[in-house]
Order: C-alpha cells, then sequence, then structure tokens
C-alpha cells in the first residue's frame, strides 16, 4: 500500500489528471484521489472497525472454558448460563469470524 500511495503522490506532483493517474496505475479514481490528498499513507490505511460488547461478553471466559472441557451444545451452554443467573434469552447462535 505504501508504494502505491508514492506511485500516485509522484503522478500527481507531475501534474497529470486524477483520471491519468487511475489508468496509468491501474487504480479507481476515487483511490487515486484519496491517496493524493492524503499527507501520508497511514491516513489511507483501512482500520478495523470495532464491534460493541454483545450480551455475551460478560460470559466468554465460561463458555470458551465450558467449549473446551468438550461441551458443544448450545442449549446446554445457555441453560448453565440461565442458572447462573445470566437472564439470557435463547436466541440463534451464528459463528463469528
Amino acid at each position: 500500500m505504501k508504494r502505491l500511495f508514492e506511485a500516485v503522490r509522484e503522478h500527481a506532483a507531475t501534474g497529470r489528471s486524477v483520471s491519468a493517474i487511475a489508468r496509468e496505475l491501474g487504480l479507481n479514481r476515487r483511490t487515486v484521489h484519496k491517496y493524493a490528498r492524503a499527507s501520508s499513507w497511514q491516513e489511507v490505511v483501512r482500520r478495523p472497525r470495532l464491534r460493541p460488547p454483545t450480551a455475551l461478553a460478560p460470559y466468554l471466559d465460561y463458555l470458551r472454558q465450558r467449549w473446551d472441557e468438550g461441551e458443544h451444545s448450545a442449549t446446554i451452554l445457555h441453560q448453565e448460563l440461565v442458572a447462573k443467573g445470566s437472564g439470557l434469552r435463547r436466541c440463534r447462535v451464528t459463528p463469528s469470524s
């Protein structure tokens, strides 16, 4: 990414148009425009989004422990959390990435 940013900046410094730079480097015009406006390559790096905590967040350590112990049933894990007083409702479980 840094090399691409530098290439765009070098081409932009010669006075070429955004469209010409995009064609020459095989980039989208919006990407070229963004790189040409930025003062450093760090400005154009995507930052990972922070996910908001879920209702399960306080119980993740317990759930990991139980999973590692071999308990892979969502129904049983849910029952255990309810028995602990979690107040969680049953819902569809989807794998995290």
